[in-house]
């Protein structure tokens, strides 16, 4: 069933199973069924030997053994089509997957195969690929995840974007943009791995990369296209996921503001415009997590007094409880009112997760929530000014 090819365990394979607002739990089933279908080809390989070399009892011993494990197979497989047909289709899942399975789906159709993309006939079992298929598929899959890991472009990438953020951010920390504790933190980037993980768990499910909280290690997606711009993506995901290293969401903290602030402090470290929090107003600009972006833009600077950005930089990059923390709540409460910014909070915690019950993944669903409360804001703002305009008529 599958071929005789050594196969490094990565730290991420095939389609892990990771919740990043708890607890991660990885199942590296792809990895595990290509190992198992491995170690029933070769016990297959001996049966026939024995076969042939005067032992039937014994080649039929081991050929049961060999059926066993290959029915486990079977089943492991069905769990990674359980997977796959959870990954929603995408410009990038159907241009990863059209090297690999492309000339098989094209027969495929020609016979009359009823799907419209490579993804959803991977993960039909009964009227999609077969079980050798996809098992091929990821055996093959595994490689190029294990080549990229050996790419010499792909390793100077990260070297060069982890070099740049240690020394962008100390810079920071002497221009004051940054709390002086930064230096002290900064150390856990020093000693950190970044790792290129499973294209699945990261681009095809909407996230260029990942970091799991108390972990010494940031995950960044392979590269998908083979252009210079894929590299400038991977420099910039290494440096948003080494902020969230460095600077992680706190128990008490909300997720939209933390990747708000970590993406505006990537944007700023590789383009500069620290000032600038909305990204309508950068350029250039990756447009990534752009409506959480917009919304603390909106904070900032549509209360009853615009807040530097530095503030809110510093309170990010600093101690839960210090001292850049306290001023930038208390910017906030001063500029708007001292129960907006945990509403703001809440409400996008509460619509979030609305939109996730929705069938929505979190990131969409946050980017659908902050837009909302964004707008909600502004409605609000327009709604004072106006009724001032209206008293302070002639």
């Amino acid at each position: 069933m599958a071929r005789h090819a050594a196969i490094e365990a990565p730290h991420t394979a095939l389609l892990p199973v990771i919740e990043p607002r708890t607890q991660p739990v990885v199942q590296d089933l792809g990895l595990s069924a290509v190992h198992a279908a491995r170690h029933a080809d070769l016990l297959a390989d001996n049966a026939h030997y024995f076969a042939h070399t005067g032992d039937p009892h014994l080649a039929q011993e081991i050929q049961l053994q060999a059926d066993a494990e290959y029915a486990a197979v079977g089943t492991m497989l069905e769990e990674v089509r359980g997977q796959i047909a959870a990954a929603p289709d995408s410009r990038i899942a159907e241009d990863y997957l059209r090297p690999f399975l492309g000339t098989a789906f094209v027969a495929a159709k020609a016979r009359g195969a009823q799907h419209d993309t490579i993804l959803r006939w991977l993960a039909d079992r009964e009227h999609g690929a077969s079980d050798a298929q996809l098992l091929n598929f990821t055996a093959d899959h595994l490689d190029r995840l294990l080549r990229h890991r050996h790419n010499s472009e792909d390793m100077e990438t990260i070297r060069w974007a982890k070099a740049d953020y240690v020394a962008k951010v100390q810079d920071n920390v002497t221009q004051k943009r940054y709390d002086p504790q930064a230096l002290k933190t900064l150390e856990r980037v020093k000693d950190a791995e970044v790792v290129i993980g499973d294209v699945w768990d990261t681009h095809i499910i909407g996230r260029n990369g990942y970091y799991l909280w108390g972990r010494n290690f940031v995950v960044v997606g392979q590269r998908v296209y083979a252009d210079e711009a894929a590299h400038d993506e991977m420099h910039q995901t290494v440096i948003h996921e080494l902020d969230h290293l460095q600077f992680p969401l706190k128990k008490s903290g909300a997720r939209w503001r933390t990747e708000a602030q970590a993406e505006h402090n990537t944007q700023s470290l590789v383009h500069g415009q620290w000032e600038e929090f909305d990204p309508d107003n950068r350029q250039p600009d990756s447009k990534i997590y752009y409506q959480e972006r917009r919304l603390m833009g909106i904070l900032l600077t549509q209360g009853r007094r615009v807040i530097p950005a530095d503030v809110a930089t510093r309170a990010h990059t600093g101690p839960q409880h210090g001292r850049s923390k306290a001023a930038f709540n208390r910017a906030l409460e001063e500029s708007w009112t001292p129960d907006t910014p945990a509403w703001v909070d809440a409400r996008v915690a509460q619509l979030t997760e609305e939109y996730e019950g929705q069938g929505h993944q979190l990131n969409t669903a946050q980017s659908m929530a902050a837009k909302l409360v964004g707008d909600e804001l502004l409605d609000l703002v327009n709604g004072m000014r106006s009724g001032m305009q209206r008293k302070t008529r002639p």
